[in-house]
């Protein structure tokens, strides 16, 4: 494995789309791990892993008008986010 590892965020107040960080991320390492409104999954070893997951996560979370429209989903970035 090159660098460290990736985690993925998921934002389940929906106030930001699902980003790719390293675990060495600032973010990542300041998180609330109580925190009601963010998840994060991961490890994964490589950035192709936390990609697949990202996608899985993206595709699955629907946003609360979904239930209404059926047409909204919530997007993602392939990019692991800078700190």
């Amino acid at each position: 494995m090159l660098g460290s590892p990736y985690v993925v965020s998921e934002d389940l107040a929906d106030a930001s789309e699902t980003k790719i960080h390293t675990a060495t991320c600032l973010t990542y390492i300041g998180r609330k791990e109580d925190a009601k409104t963010m998840r994060w999954h991961g490890p994964f070893e490589s950035i192709s892993a936390a990609q697949g997951a990202a996608k899985r996560i993206a595709a699955g979370s629907l946003h609360d008008c979904a239930s209404l429209s059926g047409i909204h989903v919530r997007s993602f970035s392939l990019s692991p986010a800078i700190p």
